[in-house]
């Protein structure tokens, strides 16, 4: 149905580009008859100028159709895949649909930075496709004289996940090894989510604190081995 639509759109530029010649388009300017003032350069209506505001419009509509339009087959491996991330441990198919149909599809590219350290955090993430960094660079900290990595996200991680509580800026940042999919749930749809079904957003939070819970006493266990070593 795209591939449709595409085609519909570029035969009615096609018609469009041939109808408005520049020898009509300059008579009609010279007229009056396009509305707007004889004096307005021609270079407003030119057919390049025409053809790069309709590819980014054509651009526009690809990129709102990726973000709403998910083919059955899309639906079912992303389901399969958010069955099986923490977060999401203990919902059963509709809980899981719920969330979905309250979630965004987001394609990011090689190099493109999905949470900056420090920013507010607004959303979690989970990845559906793709290998994302988890970084300390060293630009944003005075102190630091090297970028740190952290950790690699895959298929199924889940990164973001405290924007869910609350709105504190990130720890650290998020950077896209290469291009990746990603399904995103925002805080507002989340509370959306926990109006409709409570259920749903209760086994969510209690699946962040098991997750909140063994970070700290990871990290209990690195300062214990840190004071050891000392």
């Amino acid at each position: 149905m795209a591939d449709s639509y595409n085609h519909v759109c570029i035969v009615t530029f096609i018609i469009r580009f041939l109808r408005m010649t520049p020898v009509r388009m300059m008579r009609r300017r010279a007229t009056g008859l396009t509305g707007g003032p004889a004096s307005t350069s021609f270079k407003d209506r030119h057919p390049v100028r025409l053809w790069r505001e309709f590819l980014a419009g054509l651009n526009a509509h690809r990129v709102i159709a990726e973000r709403r339009k998910v083919s059955t087959m899309q639906k079912e491996a992303i389901l399969e895949i958010l069955s099986k991330t923490e977060i999401a441990q203990g919902l059963e198919q509709a809980d899981l649909e719920l969330v979905l149909a309250h979630s965004r599809m987001e394609t990011v590219d090689k190099g493109a930075v999905v949470i900056a350290e420090g920013q507010l955090s607004e959303a979690a993430y989970i990845v559906l496709k793709g290998l994302l960094e988890v970084m300390l660079l060293k630009e944003d900290h005075p102190n630091r004289f090297t970028d740190i990595h952290l950790a690699t996200l895959r298929q199924g991680d889940c990164f973001g996940e405290y924007a869910l509580i609350d709105s504190d800026p990130t720890s650290a940042s998020v950077i896209a090894a290469e291009s990746s999919k990603l399904l995103k749930i925002s805080r507002t749809s989340f509370k959306r989510i926990d109006a409709i079904h409570a259920k749903v957003a209760k086994t969510v939070y209690c699946n962040l604190l098991h997750i909140l819970v063994r970070r700290l006493r990871k990290k209990d266990k690195e300062l214990d081995l840190n004071l050891d070593l000392e």
